[in-house]
């Protein structure tokens, strides 16, 4: 029996800008993500981070440091 792999097929090209974009705004490190995981949805995780810069909830500083404020939403009152 043969495990089940998905494959993508992609150029070289957008291999290197999805992995400028992952080194680059430190995708990894900020939403705990290897470069495998990125790359089964990058445009969605890009716009994760995005929200989240957007948002408060990543603050960029001007020398590039990062931190990730974690917010927990629970549908339960008082919660």
């Amino acid at each position: 029996m043969q495990p089940n792999i998905d494959v993508t097929v992609m150029t070289d090209e957008r291999l290197n800008l999805l992995a400028d974009r992952f080194l680059g705004r430190q995708i990894g490190q900020v939403l705990g993500l290897t470069f495998a995981g990125y790359l089964t949805d990058p445009e969605g995780y890009d716009r994760l981070y995005e929200e989240m810069k957007k948002g408060n909830g990543l603050r960029i500083t001007e020398t590039g440091d990062r931190s990730v404020v974690h917010l927990n939403h629970s549908s339960e009152k008082g919660a």
